[in-house]
């Protein structure tokens, strides 16, 4: 699943990288929230079509934005912090800068 993430790499029209960044400060927020109730949000706040969440959490992955222990069933249910490992990749903006990075121990 990951592999075709990266080959689509666009959704059609959706801005890819700008949604994954936005993603990606949800989950650092709602850490304590179910991975999928924090999808489910962010795409009724975005008006985005659904799976949309799904697709950027996958591409997030893609990219190693985010890590998961990729032996283990990402399972929604549980809350993100239970589902994305404890490191953190280092997030790069559209213009190559260094947006941050976060690392939690």
């Amino acid at each position: 699943m990951v592999r075709e993430t990266v080959i689509q790499g666009n959704q059609g029209d959706l801005d890819v990288e700008r949604l994954s960044y936005e993603l990606l400060v949800y989950l650092l927020q709602y850490m304590d929230v179910p991975l999928k109730d924090v999808l489910k949000v962010f795409e009724k706040e975005g008006m985005l079509p659904k799976g949309t969440g799904l697709f950027l959490f996958r591409y997030l992955i893609a990219k190693k934005h985010i890590r998961v222990d990729m032996l283990q069933k990402v399972d929604v249910s549980k809350k993100v912090e239970d589902v994305i490992d404890c490191e953190w990749g280092d997030w790069v903006d559209h213009q190559g800068k260094h947006a941050f990075s976060l690392e939690r121990q």
